[in-house]
């Protein structure tokens, strides 16, 4: 039997992303004024927080940005610690400075949630084994 799957497993390499490699590395552009802490990823776009106070909004397939969530008027005062896409789109991201912030999906601005105390080290919206729609968890 299981060398029946191994046989089956290599002759669907081609069909079993496990076994593609990676096609090469694509540079984001621009970078971050410092390292990324956190990351996350839906369908071509991925968001990455940062030790500059902000996030960045790429394309997969190209590595350009498509925007930057941080001006004089919004964002967070310091490190992003956690981000995650929304399943409408919108980014929401924690940090160092307690704040989470749910990004607006057409412009560069936020509502804040400020009623923590402490820095926000996680946010976690996984819709698959989330039966309430609405439902973000938050680890401090």
């Amino acid at each position: 039997m299981i060398k029946n799957n191994l046989n089956n497993m290599n002759n669907n390499k081609n069909q079993n992303p496990f076994f593609n490699e990676p096609s090469g590395d694509i540079p984001l552009d621009p970078e971050h004024g410092g390292p990324i802490l956190c990351m996350d990823a839906r369908n071509d776009i991925i968001v990455t927080g940062s030790t500059d106070h902000g996030l960045r909004v790429y394309s997969i397939s190209t590595g350009k940005q498509i925007k930057e969530l941080y001006n004089k008027n919004f964002g967070h005062q310091e490190w992003v610690t956690t981000c995650a896409i929304l399943s409408d789109n919108r980014v929401i991201s924690g940090g160092m400075d307690s704040n989470l912030c749910i990004w607006d999906s057409k412009g560069v601005r936020c509502k804040y949630l400020k009623e923590h105390t402490g820095s926000i080290s996680k946010v976690n919206n996984n819709i698959k084994y989330n039966r309430f729609k609405s439902m973000i968890m938050i680890y401090v």
